[in-house]
């Protein structure tokens, strides 16, 4: 009884490291294929059995949508394995040094390492969700040689103990051994967490030189509006000349050519869509202003028109400003390419600010073809091909990390839209 209570308490340990570190939450069927797997194969494979759990928890993790990331639904399994290993064995060190019979004891040092997991998290603060939600800017070989070193220290840990089950007892030696591979594990998560903060830091100097460049383009654009509105003021003023000389000599047969060949011609360039750029005086955040700019400008080079409401000044965003970013540009980027891909290229962007919530609702005209809602926002699929559809993935993994953000996604009279509202942190 107290060896199977042992055990529960172990893999109920290592699934809360693991959840810890992926965010992924394990349905009941998960749990139990890994209860069930880890005790057959601790009997079939004795102190190896470890490999077994490795493979179900990166199995799993490729199932939840890590299927194009497969070195890290590696390394979230890899790490919580190697972890666990480690902190436990010293752990169960500790608890020779404790006096008592109670059964409480042993299984409070085994949850331990639940402990000190969070502990290091809460010091050293690695951001896993920034390595999954940004995974194509880490590079291939650091997630990769970090798994390396991760399973070599798990499979000499391991080792060790079939050393002492065939050869003997080793003494503190192995202590000594799983001090020095636990610091290890925590000098390489330090060195991975200063390595995705130096990525972080690119990004955000490429948004800021994007955003000069997009503000550039933004103001030219400006000025080459207000130079015809210019032109178009002046050509007003000898369109009134025009009428006031055809009222005053009663000539109806006047006015009616100037009215249907020159006034029509100047309130239909008046109402042209690309004067809907005025309308982003209302973004006060210049990194959204420029991004957004440069998106409708492209659609508008590209024959799409382009419609755009902003209800009130917006001043902020309610979460990081760089996932924002990320989430408006794929969707206006992918916005574009469905509009250029009818006959009728046209969008529609509105930003609807509310005292307590901000939603973005982004509609564009789209093929005819069905499109799946349960499918699209999985890493690969596409409706332009295969292995394509990276963009709304990435959207679902960034909104992941906030709660207070959620996705409307609708298809309906060849009209796609994206609403997503975003809720004030209270």
């Amino acid at each position: 009884m107290v060896d199977f209570l042992n055990i529960v308490v172990q893999v109920t340990s290592l699934l809360l490291i693991y959840h810890r570190i992926s965010s992924i939450k394990l349905t009941m069927r998960e749990i139990a294929l890994v209860f069930l797997g880890t005790f057959f194969s601790s009997i079939l494979l004795s102190t190896f059995f470890f490999t077994v759990v490795i493979m179900m928890l990166t199995a799993i993790g490729i199932k939840d949508g890590l299927h194009q990331k497969k070195y890290l639904a590696f390394f979230y399994s890899v790490y919580s394995v190697t972890f666990f290993s480690l902190v436990g064995n010293l752990s169960s060190l500790l608890g020779t040094f404790v006096d008592g019979e109670s059964i409480y004891i042993p299984i409070f040092f085994t949850a331990l390492p639940v402990v000190i997991n969070e502990l290091i998290c809460k010091l050293i603060n690695p951001d896993f969700d920034f390595l999954r939600s940004n995974y194509g800017y880490a590079t291939r070989n650091l997630v990769i040689g970090v798994n390396f070193i991760f399973f070599s220290l798990c499979t000499v840990q391991y080792g060790s103990y079939y050393w002492e089950d065939t050869m003997g007892d080793i003494g503190y030696v192995r202590y000594y051994l799983t001090g020095s591979f636990l610091l290890l594990l925590i000098a390489l998560v330090i060195y991975l967490n200063l390595k995705l903060s130096a990525i972080q830091q690119s990004q955000l100097r490429c948004l800021r030189e994007e955003q000069i460049k997009h503000m550039e383009q933004y103001t030219s654009q400006i000025e080459n509006l207000y130079t015809e509105v210019r032109s178009i003021r002046h050509d007003y003023i000898n369109v009134m000349l025009s009428l006031s000389h055809g009222i005053e000599d009663e000539n109806i047969t006047e006015i009616k050519t100037v009215y249907n060949e020159v006034l029509s011609g100047l309130n239909a360039s008046l109402q042209s869509s690309k004067y809907s750029l005025i309308n982003l005086s209302k973004l006060k955040v210049p990194a959204i202003k420029s991004i957004l700019s440069s998106k409708i400008i492209y659609a508008q080079q590209n024959g799409i028109e382009v419609n755009i409401e902003i209800s009130s000044d917006v001043t902020t965003t309610y979460f990081d400003l760089l996932d924002y970013i990320r989430v408006i540009a794929i969707f206006l980027d992918n916005a574009i390419e469905a509009s250029l891909s009818t006959d009728l290229p046209e969008m529609s962007i509105a930003f609807i600010e509310e005292d307590d919530s901000q939603t973005v609702i982004i509609v564009n005209n789209a093929p005819d073809s069905y499109i799946d809602k349960r499918k699209i926002f999985e890493s690969g699929f596409s409706t332009k091909g295969d292995n394509r559809g990276i963009g709304l993935a990435t959207v679902k993994d960034i909104l992941n990390k906030y709660p207070n953000a959620s996705l409307e996604t609708e298809f309906k009279n060849s009209l796609f839209t994206q609403k997503l509202a975003i809720k004030k942190d209270v």
